[in-house]
C-alpha cells in the first residue's frame, strides 16, 4: 500500500504528498471547498462558471491558448470539474515537469483575469452546456430527483446552473465568489506518483504558499425535507422514460454511510448487481439500471 504524508503550509493549505514506485508521471490535484451549495438564488451557476474563467487566461498567462499550450505541450493531461460540495482541478503529466504543474494550478486558481469579453463569450458555452443537459434525460431525471429531496436549497438546484442567472453574470460576480472561498485554509493539495520526497514540502510550498488565506464563507445547513411534492412527472418526445428514485440518508461524517455503500454495490453497482441481474438480465424490462450513494457534510 503507498505510504502517503500530510502537512499543513504557513498559510493553512493543507497538503497530501502520495509517493508511488514503478511509475515515471505524477499528478497534481487541487480541491477547493467551494461548489455550488455555497451559491445564493441569484448566483446559481456561478461556481461552475467560474470553472470555466479559470482557463481563460492570468496574469502571467494571459490567453487561454497560453494555459493549455504548455500542458498539452509535454503531453500531459488537465482538467477541471465541479460538484455540489467542491471545486476540482487536476494536472498529469511527467515527473519533470512537477513544477510546471503546481505553477500552471496555482496561477489559474490566483491570478485568473475574469476578462469581460471573455466572460461574455464563455456565456455562450454555458447555456449550451446547460442545453446538451436539458436534452439528456438520463442526467436531468437526477437533477429532477435532488429537487424533490432538497427543495429550494442549493443542493436542490442543478450546478451548471439557469440561462436566466447566467447571463448576469459580470466581473464582480466572479471575484467576490474568488474571495469569498478561493482561501488557502479551504484548500486541499495532493500530490501523487514519482517524486523526490525529501524536496516535495519545500517545492510546494515555494509555489502554493503564496496563496492569501482569510476565513471562508461558510454554507447553508440543508433543513428537514419540506412541502408535499414527492413526484415530478417531466415531458419530453423520446423513445424512453427514465425513472430515479430516492431518499435522503447518512451524511459524510456517519458511520453508517459506509454500510450505506456496502448495500448500494450489492443493489446496483455493477453487471452483478441485483438491480441489474433481475431488472435487465432475468426479465428485460430495461438497457441501464443502476443504484448510487451521494454523501454531503450535513445529508
Amino acid at each position: 500500500m503507498d505510504k502517503y504524508k500530510k502537512e499543513v503550509l504557513s498559510n493553512g493549505l493543507r497538503l497530501l504528498t502520495i509517493p508511488m514506485e514503478g511509475v515515471n508521471s505524477v499528478t497534481v490535484t487541487i480541491f477547493v471547498g467551494a461548489g455550488s451549495r455555497y451559491e445564493e438564488r441569484k448566483t446559481i451557476g456561478l461556481a461552475h462558471f467560474c470553472e470555466h474563467m479559470f482557463f481563460k487566461g492570468t496574469k502571467k498567462r494571459p490567453r487561454a491558448f497560453d494555459i493549455s499550450s504548455q500542458i498539452d505541450g509535454i503531453g500531459g493531461e488537465f482538467n477541471a470539474g465541479t460538484s455540489k460540495d467542491y471545486t476540482v482541478f487536476y494536472v498529469k503529466a511527467d515527473a519533470k515537469h512537477l513544477d510546471l504543474a503546481l505553477d500552471v494550478l496555482s496561477d489559474m486558481i490566483s491570478n485568473s483575469l475574469f476578462d469581460p469579453q471573455e466572460i461574455e463569450r464563455e456565456k455562450g458555452v454555458i447555456i449550451e452546456e446547460i442545453n446538451m443537459h436539458d436534452d439528456t434525460p438520463r442526467e436531468r431525471v437526477d437533477d429532477v430527483l435532488d429537487g424533490l429531496l432538497f427543495g429550494d436549497h442549493p443542493l436542490g438546484w442543478y450546478i451548471g446552473g439557469l440561462k436566466d442567472t447566467v447571463i448576469t453574470f459580470k466581473r464582480d460576480d466572479f471575484l467576490d465568489y474568488l474571495n469569498s472561498l478561493y482561501s488557502a485554509s479551504n484548500i486541499v493539495c495532493t500530490i501523487a506518483g514519482k517524486f523526490d520526497e525529501a524536496k516535495i514540502g519545500k517545492k510546494a510550498t515555494k509555489i502554493l504558499g503564496k496563496l492569501k488565506n482569510f476565513k471562508p464563507k461558510k454554507f447553508d445547513k440543508v433543513g428537514r425535507l419540506k412541502g408535499k411534492e414527492r413526484v415530478k412527472l417531466i415531458y419530453k418526445k423520446t423513445e424512453q422514460a427514465h425513472i430515479s428514485l430516492g431518499l435522503r440518508a447518512y451524511s459524510l461524517f456517519d458511520p453508517k454511510r459506509y454500510a450505506l455503500d456496502v448495500l448500494n454495490t450489492i443493489l446496483g453497482r455493477g453487471m452483478s448487481s441485483r438491480l441489474f441481474i433481475n431488472v435487465r438480465e432475468r426479465l428485460g424490462l430495461a438497457y441501464y439500471i443502476a443504484s448510487s450513494s451521494t454523501s454531503y457534510q450535513d445529508t
